[in-house]
């Protein structure tokens, strides 16, 4: 069972006004020390110029927990978390509170792509700043947070917002970068995700599938030399 939370940050000057509404998967305060981080790197979002202000004026902000939530998957509990962290936005401002952030269904302030590929490229080079033992923990958190079924889902994600063209050369440049043993594990990784929880029949017809797909894309000559060979692992010759 996966678990999340919505949280509150404020500042301990300003007891029972809250600043921030958000959700995580993570741990309450793991989520704190990544606002912290990210505005310590001088991020230009309101909740961390906000954060900055509290430390200029010698307080400290808090994490505190609002709801915690479970699901069995990571979809529906993002789905979950999603819906709870809009109520409590929603909340939050119908009693008072002056919060820095917002969320996606807000109609009075909405992202725009200019500000989305702000933020992005500030997360990046935030990243790419930090010291490459630190770099590489950072890739392998969010690659053991995802799972094998998020991480499928965001890299399809990634390559439906590159476009075709774009993501094509990722594909190639991955290819290349991975060798033939490396595209082999990937396949059978893939394939395990793939047939994860399903039944018996149900992977049979995925299995065939996915051996007609591969079957066709082989040259005649290839096709040949598969055959030859795996009618000399079924038949060997007797000496």
């Amino acid at each position: 069972m996966l678990q999340g939370s919505i949280y509150a940050l404020e500042n301990t000057q300003d007891p029972g006004h809250r600043r921030t509404v958000g959700s995580t998967v993570d741990t309450v305060a793991f989520r704190l020390a990544g606002h912290l981080k990210v505005a310590a790197a001088s991020s230009p979002t309101e909740t961390s110029n906000w954060i900055r202000q509290v430390s200029a004026d010698g307080g400290t902000v808090i994490a505190l927990t609002l709801a915690t939530h479970h699901a069995e998957t990571r979809e529906a509990l993002e789905a979950t978390l999603d819906a709870a962290e809009k109520h409590w936005d929603q909340v939050s401002r119908a009693l008072g509170h002056q919060l820095t952030n917002y969320w996606v269904g807000r109609t009075d302030r909405v992202a725009t792509d200019a500000a989305k590929a702000k933020m992005s490229a500030t997360t990046l080079a935030q990243m790419l700043d930090l010291p490459e033992e630190e770099r590489k923990a950072w890739s392998a958190g969010i690659h053991e947070k995802l799972g094998p079924e998020g991480r499928l889902a965001r890299r399809a994600k990634g390559l439906k917002t590159l476009g075709p063209e774009g993501s094509k050369a990722v594909m190639v440049k991955t290819n290349e970068t991975l060798g033939p043993e490396g595209r082999s594990a990937r396949q059978v990784k893939a394939r395990a995700v793939q047939l994860k929880g399903q039944s018996p029949e149900h992977r049979r017809a995925i299995s065939a599938q996915a051996g007609r797909a591969a079957w066709a894309k082989l040259t005649p000559e290839q096709q040949r030399t598969r055959q030859a060979k795996a009618l000399a692992a079924r038949w060997p010759k007797h000496r």
